[in-house]
């Protein structure tokens, strides 16, 4: 609920209006009035949620990246030696 409130922010949310259904209308690019130095992204909300945002792209390309399959068989080799 709290990522979905966060996305209706005004800054965040990416629409020019609503349509007659009250469904956001997306636009053809960006717009924002705040200068990217203003961010606050190493306090509070907004870095807790760029951290975990990194992290779980860093967890996604480790799993389907060019390495992947690497790290698979390095899991499977492990896990057939703690068997035994």
């Amino acid at each position: 609920m709290l990522a979905y409130n966060a996305l209706l922010h005004p800054e965040i949310l990416t629409s020019n209006g609503t349509s007659s259904g009250g469904i956001p209308e997306p636009l053809t690019g960006l717009q924002s009035s705040v200068n990217p130095e203003e961010l606050n992204l190493s306090d509070g909300l907004a870095a807790t949620l760029v951290e975990k945002i990194v992290l779980h792209k860093n967890r996604e390309s480790q799993l389907t990246g060019a390495d992947a399959a690497e790290t698979r068989r390095k899991r499977k080799a492990t896990a057939e030696e703690r068997l035994h």
